[in-house]
């Protein structure tokens, strides 16, 4: 899917998930009203969601808005963000990553700079966030993660995923290399 979209396009993926999801009308009501077959329907709702038009969160407790409240207030904080917590170790970097992602699209907005370290957990989010354009600007840091196994992944690794998922609109510092020259006499 990584085709561009046209505007018309992407009324169409954002009006069938409206129809779908506010108006909880079904696929063969939205098929009937788009002139378009229920099996078509299913694709688009399944694009929309690939592309981050569409996002599905599962809320594992209620009490999760509570703790974020109580965070925000003990140690003054603009906002916080509570993950669910599963068994074991990776799948407890997956739960983060996909909190962290959904925090990250919500904060990072037009214009901002985002500066992103390595390690396992940062890989989680940066894997969690869906591929759409962001006008940004992306510069690896220097931080090391930790967790019960050593493990490193490279900041520059990362800003590079990053951009690559943020494309075409996002720009980012290459480390190592001398911006490109603005033309061929350069």
């Amino acid at each position: 899917m990584g085709k561009r979209l046209t505007g018309d396009k992407i009324d169409v993926l954002v009006k069938c998930a409206r129809l779908f999801y506010e108006q909880r009308l079904t696929k063969t009501q939205i098929a009937s009203q788009l002139d378009i077959s229920s099996t078509h329907v299913k694709r688009l709702l399944d694009e929309a969601e690939t592309r981050g038009i569409i996002r599905i969160t599962v809320v594992e407790r209620r009490d999760f808005g509570e703790l974020e409240r109580a965070l925000i207030t003990k140690f003054n904080l603009k906002c916080a963000r509570v993950a669910p917590t599963p068994m074991d170790y990776e799948s407890q970097k997956i739960a983060l990553g996909k909190t962290a992602a959904d925090l990250f699209d919500e904060l990072v907005t037009t214009g901002k700079s985002v500066a992103i370290g390595g390690g396992g957990s940062v890989k989680a989010m940066v894997e969690a966030i869906p591929a759409c354009p962001r006008e940004i600007f992306i510069a690896p840091m220097a931080l090391v993660g930790r967790g019960p196994q050593v493990e490193f992944v490279d900041a520059a690794f990362l800003a590079s995923l990053l951009y690559y998922k943020s494309s075409p609109k996002a720009r980012a510092l290459v480390v190592g290399m001398l911006p490109l020259p603005k033309s061929a006499s350069e």
